[in-house]
């Protein structure tokens, strides 16, 4: 199965991102997409849910505009406290070992 995190402040106003998620989903029906400013407004990121979708998948896709050379920022947020010790990194952080990123 295949997740998209999906970031953009203002997605409905999106050309690129919009194209490009809307015609993965189609093709790919198995597709989760997570729009990150959809779910956590607040920037009050759920952790385990995060970590938890994370799991379930093969290939992560993250799907973001590109903003001054960057992230929007809840996307590093979302990394941040995502991608945690002995979750990501550390001598037992191998929960996304053999995942794929795009």
């Amino acid at each position: 199965m295949v997740l998209m995190i999906l970031v953009h402040p203002d997605f409905d106003h999106s050309v690129a991102n919009k194209a490009i998620s809307t015609d993965l989903a189609l093709k790919m029906p198995d597709l989760e997409i997570r729009s990150i400013h959809h779910l956590y407004p607040d920037y009050q990121i759920d952790i385990s849910a995060e970590q938890a979708a994370l799991l379930r998948h093969k290939l992560i896709i993250h799907q973001y505009p590109i903003y001054w050379f960057n992230m929007p920022a809840i996307l590093k947020i979302w990394f941040d406290q995502i991608f945690s010790y002995q979750f990501a990194y550390a001598s037992k952080g191998d929960k996304l070992k053999n995942k794929k990123y795009q």
